[in-house]
């Protein structure tokens, strides 16, 4: 996650909770406003995207299925191996 730009911090785990208690208090000192407005876009942003989610495990379950599978082995089994539109 951290290669892919997915967390910001490694923190061994005998590390955590005073690393997260520091980053706290770090947040905690900056504009209450900021924080708020802030806040409020993260959430915002999470239940927007919750049903996206919900919906993309749903598709996600459905391909693991072995008849999902093996229709899209007959259907990349059927395409031109190098379709072109000239």
């Amino acid at each position: 996650a951290y290669d892919w730009g997915l967390a910001d911090f490694l923190v061994p785990d005998d590390q955590l909770l005073s690393f997260c208690e520091e980053l706290a208090r770090y947040i905690s000192k900056g504009g209450h406003e900021a924080i708020r407005a802030t806040k409020a876009c993260i959430n915002e942003l999470y239940l927007k995207d919750f049903t996206s989610n919900l919906e993309l495990q749903e598709y996600a379950d459905a391909s693991r299925r072995e008849e999902n599978r093996e229709r899209l082995r007959r259907f990349l089994s059927a395409r031109p191996k190098n379709p072109r539109n000239d």
